[in-house]
């Protein structure tokens, strides 16, 4: 039993190590954008896309075991492009779903890979994050 539970435990383990590692772009972004934007625009928006993701994996796991109609996967997909990409990992992991279907997991860490791009622009101080800050600043 004591051999199962180191097992878990190492598995969260590198599960948390990741998620922080996916963090540490967008942290930054976030914190060396804090004097251009008010922060708690991108904080209630994250908010509430991460309990709308988690609210649809859990939905359609829930749905997978009833065997009832399910949630599109471009539906999951586009609330982690549209920033629920860390909660859908989290999901993925906690309710164990979804996270062996490689085309599933080709297409989500496409997402993850297309934030982690933009935060590092952001850090960059390219055209495109320049252009998105005049976009959501107030006048």
């Amino acid at each position: 039993m004591k051999y199962k539970h180191r097992r878990l435990l190492k598995r969260w383990l590198i599960r948390g190590a990741i998620t922080l590692a996916l963090l540490t772009l967008p942290i930054i972004a976030l914190v060396q954008r804090t004097e251009q934007i008010d922060i708690r625009i991108p904080l209630v928006y994250l908010a509430l896309i991460s309990i709308v993701t988690f609210w649809l994996y859990f939905t359609d796991k829930r749905r997978a075991q009833r065997s009832e109609w399910r949630i599109p996967e471009y539906t999951l997909h586009l609330v982690s492009l549209l920033g629920g990409w860390v909660m859908a990992f989290l999901a993925q992991q906690f309710l164990r779903h979804k996270n062996r279907k490689l085309k599933f997991q080709l297409v989500y860490w496409s997402t993850v890979l297309a934030h982690q791009l933009l935060c590092y622009e952001l850090i960059s101080d390219w055209f495109l994050s320049n252009a998105l800050l005049n976009w959501i600043r107030p006048n």
